[in-house]
C-alpha cells in the first residue's frame, strides 16, 4: 500500500510518491538530483506569481527532502544561496558548497588537464590556446576551471565547421539580460567601473550571496553579487575587509559586456529624439559650440568599449563610429557616407541634402593629450583643406558646404569649424 500523505494528488507530493514506488520496487532508497533548482523562482519573479511558487516550491521540497523517508540523499544546485532562501526555512542539514569554497571547487566544471586530454582525444590541440583564451578563467575556490557547456559545443563546432572562429556558446543559453539590467541601473561610477572589467582589470566589491530574487533590483550593490553567482565576473581574492575582487573571466565574457553594454548605449543615445535633432540640426546652423557639447555629454554618459584594446593610431575609429552613429540615426533627412573617395583623399565623413543644396565634411582625429585638442582639431580641418575634400560635393552642385574639424581623447572633444 502506497502512502498518500504530503499532498499525493498535487506537484507537491509527485517525488515523495516516486521516490516510495522505486524502494518498495528497488528495496533501496532513492538519490534526487535537481538541477538549476531557483531557475523558476526566477521566471516566476519576471512574471509576477513569484509568491505563489515560493509556497508550490516549499511543498515540494518538503516532501521530497524533509518527510521522505525513502530518500537517501539529494543534490541540488542553482545560482542563489540555498542556504538563505525562503524556501528552504526548515531544512537545516545542508551542505552548501558555493563559489568560494575549496572543498569540490573542480567539481563545478573541466579543469585545464582535463580540457587539454579532450582536446587531444580529438587531435584538436591546435586550438588548446584559442580555448584557453576564450572559455577559461572561472576561479571556484582554488581552482581555475571552464564551462563544461563551452568546452563540449566548442569542441563539436571545431569538428563539424570549416570556419574555425570561436563562437559565444552563452548566448543562446544563458540570462544574459542582466548585463543590460546592471547597465540601466548605472551611474557614472558604476560605467567607470565596467569600463574597467572590460579592459581586463578588477573592481572590489562587497559581495551579498544570500539574496532573494525580490532583492535584486533593490540596488545596484546587489546586481554585482548576481553578476558574480551567476558567472558573469569571478573572484580572485577577498580582502580583510570582506570586499571580493571581480574580474571578467574570459573573451566570451568580454564579449557578452561589450555587446549588452553597446547596446545599452545606443538605446540611450536614439531614445533622445529631442537632444539628437539639436545635435543634426547644429551641423546645418554651423554650431560648433553645441556639437562639441552634445558630443563631450555622450562621451561622458558612455562606456567607451571599443577604444581600449587597440594601437594608439587606431584609436579614432570608436569615435569615428560614435559620430557616425548619430548621423545615420536620421537616414532619410540626409545621405551619411564614410571614407568615400573625394578630392585627392577619404574625408571620414560626407554628408549630404541635396534638396537644400547643403553638406557638410567631418574629419576626426585623435588627440596625444587634453592639451593637444585644439591642435590636432586644427590639423583635421588643414587635412580638409589640403586634400580638397569639398571637391565631390561642388561637383554635385552643393553650394553651403561646411567642413568641421573634430579631436577626441578619452571622454573629451573638441570641434572646429571652417
Amino acid at each position: 500500500m502506497l502512502n498518500l500523505s504530503c499532498g499525493i494528488g498535487n506537484l507537491a507530493g509527485i517525488i515523495k510518491l516516486m521516490s516510495e514506488i522505486l524502494y518498495k520496487e528497488y528495496n533501496k532508497r532513492v538519490v534526487i538530483l535537481i538541477d538549476e533548482y531557483d531557475t523558476s523562482l526566477q521566471k516566476a519573479y519576471e512574471n509576477g506569481y513569484y509568491k505563489k511558487m515560493v509556497l508550490l516550491i516549499r511543498q515540494f521540497f518538503d516532501c521530497a527532502f524533509k518527510t521522505n523517508e525513502f530518500l537517501y540523499f539529494s543534490v541540488l544546485t542553482g545560482c542563489m544561496c540555498i542556504s538563505k532562501e525562503i524556501i528552504f526555512p526548515d531544512l537545516n542539514n545542508l551542505n552548501v558548497f558555493s563559489l568560494i569554497d575549496e572543498k569540490c571547487d573542480e567539481l563545478f566544471g573541466f579543469t585545464d588537464n582535463e580540457v587539454g586530454e579532450m582536446l587531444d582525444t580529438y587531435n584538436l590541440s591546435e586550438y588548446y590556446d584559442t580555448a584557453k583564451d576564450w572559455y577559461y578563467g572561472y576561479q571556484i575556490g582554488n581552482a581555475s576551471i571552464y564551462c563544461p557547456w563551452d568546452i563540449i559545443n566548442y569542441c563539436d563546432y571545431l569538428l563539424i565547421n570549416s570556419n574555425k572562429t570561436p563562437q559565444n556558446f552563452w548566448t543562446n543559453v544563458s540570462e544574459n539580460g542582466i548585463i543590460r539590467s546592471f547597465a540601466d541601473k548605472a551611474d557614472r561610477k558604476t560605467l567607470d567601473e565596467i569600463e574597467k572589467l572590460i579592459a581586463g582589470k578588477s573592481v572590489k566589491k562587497k559581495i551579498i550571496t544570500d539574496l532573494t530574487y525580490p532583492d535584486i533590483n533593490s540596488t545596484i550593490d546587489h546586481l554585482w553579487g548576481i553578476l558574480f553567482i551567476t558567472d558573469y565576473l569571478t573572484c580572485h581574492s577577498i580582502d580583510e575587509n570582506g570586499l571580493y575582487e571581480l574580474t571578467i573571466p574570459n573573451r566570451e565574457i568580454k564579449n557578452l559586456f561589450e555587446d549588452q553594454t553597446t547596446a545599452w548605449f545606443d538605446t540611450k543615445v536614439y531614445s533622445d529624439t529631442e537632444s539628437l535633432n539639436r545635435f543634426c540640426d547644429a551641423f546645418s546652423k554651423g554650431d560648433a559650440a553645441t556639437l562639441e557639447n552634445h558630443l563631450n555629454t555622450l562621451l561622458r554618459r558612455s562606456v567607451s568599449i571599443r577604444d581600449f584594446q587597440v594601437p594608439e593610431e587606431k584609436k579614432e575609429n570608436f569615435y569615428h563610429g560614435l559620430v557616425l552613429g548619430v548621423l545615420n540615426s536620421r537616414p532619410f533627412y540626409w545621405n551619411v557616407e564614410s571614407n568615400q573617395e573625394s578630392g585627392n583623399g577619404f574625408p571620414d565623413i560626407r554628408v549630404v541634402r541635396p534638396k537644400d543644396k547643403y553638406g557638410f565634411i567631418i574629419e576626426i582625429k585623435y588627440a596625444d593629450n587634453e592639451e593637444t585638442l585644439d591642435k590636432y582639431a586644427f590639423k583635421a580641418l588643414k587635412q580638409i583643406n589640403d586634400k580638397n575634400y569639398r571637391q565631390s560635393l561642388s561637383n554635385m552642385g552643393i553650394t553651403d558646404i561646411k567642413c568641421y574639424g573634430m579631436a577626441f581623447y578619452k571622454k573629451l572633444c573638441r570641434v572646429m569649424l571652417k
